[in-house]
């Protein structure tokens, strides 16, 4: 399943690579400064092979490194988890979440995003895809299932929103996040309103503009996607039926959600202004996710197109309470990937470039509730993943990363952090302490 790789250019990434290593502070200590670092322990640079579209999830009691994909098996998708115990360099055999064979879809702005709990719980979400006759594109459930036992074994899937039964709408560009109460939230795109309104106009709706991505392209009188987030208060037993956060949406960028260490939960993606204009737009809920404050836009980048670039933005919030937001813009004069910080969550600083002249391309941050963030992103220029971390002054890039990779993820606890990237069929891994 995997070799051990530990070549001079991952030593260097590893070695590079600064975060705070140690307890989060007590609630009374002073908050330490948002730069603080200190260099890492390597424990291994490693490959995981045949696994696509990889994510990472860090325990934060133990350290112990989940790394979540999708695998082909013949002629079935299914998403497998793996396991790295602290302080170990080789990963657990890949055990399958789906408990539906081949009950899984691959996509790179929906893969299969995992969590973990304070309880120890790992918590997978994931969508599949149900062909529907006359549909150009498949509908789709987003499904969930959890492991109480470290990831060794997962319960039988189900459903996360509430008409899986109907089986005529899309519920997917999904993500996940687990408060320190161990309530779990999960959101994503939904096109049930959408849907209902094709049907009952007959009106097919017609795609335009970006080639592959543009079938869900914006110019049409009927409703777009809508962004919902549902919570489970039993550990994913059942979920509530879900709070719409905002219609309106780009149709199929991913979205990213975090928690806040007072408990508040907040979700960042790529909305519609305007006409036309899809720009990142952030909302806030302080009574755990029942409702959602109106859609506020994190920088007017302006950038008109008709269709979805597959891009979403990625957000963290640190120790000290402030926002942290990486995304990608394509409007022409300034097309890249940038990174801006916020004290309220509604005043934005200026963006700060990280890569510009590009095409459509990812960026990832980790370390939500810890005092240091850390920066994943495609620098297409060099075809290459690059890792950096945030300071007051702006993000700190690291001469250090992957080659020749692309889809980058990356997370980090009090015990660990763990940078990963596709590379071909496989995932290239380093991690650190």
């Amino acid at each position: 399943m995997q070799t051990t790789r530990f070549t001079a250019f991952a030593a260097r990434t590893a070695l590079a690579f600064l975060i705070l290593a140690g307890c989060e502070p007590d609630a009374g200590a002073p908050a330490p400064e948002p730069h603080a670092q200190s260099a890492p322990v390597l424990r291994a640079a490693s490959t995981v092979t045949d696994a696509l579209t990889p994510t990472t999830a860090v325990d934060p009691e133990t350290g112990a490194a989940y790394l979540a994909f999708f695998r082909k098996d013949g002629d079935q998708t299914n998403v497998y988890l793996a396991r790295r115990e602290p302080g170990a360099s080789a990963w657990s055999e890949a055990v399958r979440v789906n408990s539906v064979p081949g009950d899984a879809s691959p996509h790179a702005q929906a893969p299969a995003q995992v969590a973990v709990g304070p309880e120890g719980h790992v918590y997978v979400a994931w969508t599949n895809a149900i062909p529907i006759e006359g549909r150009r594109f498949p509908a789709s459930n987003l499904l969930f299932a959890r492991s109480t036992d470290e990831g060794r074994t997962f319960n039988e899937q189900r459903a996360v929103n509430s008409d899986a039964d109907a089986r005529t709408s899309s519920h997917t560009f999904h993500d996940i996040t687990v408060g320190r109460d161990g309530v779990v939230y999960v959101s994503w795109l939904d096109s049930r309103k959408r849907d209902a309104a094709t049907a009952a106009a007959e009106t097919p709706v017609r795609p335009a503009g970006m080639g592959e991505h543009s079938h869900h392209a914006g110019s049409s009188e009927l409703p777009g996607t809508e962004l919902w987030v549902a919570s489970s208060r039993d550990g994913g037993d059942s979920f509530s039926a879900g709070t719409v956060v905002a219609g309106g949406t780009c149709q199929c960028c991913r979205t990213s959600m975090a928690v806040a260490n007072d408990g508040s939960v907040h979700i960042v993606w790529r909305h519609i202004f305007g006409e036309n204009e899809r720009d990142m737009a952030i909302a806030h809920s302080t009574d755990g996710g029942a409702t959602f404050s109106a859609p506020s836009r994190i920088h007017a980048d302006h950038w008109e197109i008709d269709g979805c670039p597959h891009a979403g933005p990625s957000l963290v919030i640190d120790a000290q309470g402030q926002y942290h937001v990486g995304w990608y813009t394509g409007e022409p004069t300034r097309a890249g990937i940038y990174y801006a910080r916020s004290e309220n969550g509604t005043t934005f600083s200026e963006p700060q470039a990280l890569v510009t002249g590009v095409g459509v391309s990812q960026v990832k941050l980790s370390g939500n509730g810890l005092p240091t963030v850390l920066v994943a992103w495609e620098d297409k220029h060099s075809q290459s993943v690059r890792l950096g971390y945030a300071t007051p002054s702006g993000v700190e890039s690291l001469e250090a990363g992957f080659e020749a990779a692309t889809l980058p993820a990356i997370s980090a606890s009090p015990n660990g952090w763990i940078a990963v990237a596709q590379e071909g069929s496989d995932v290239a891994i380093v991690s650190g302490e």
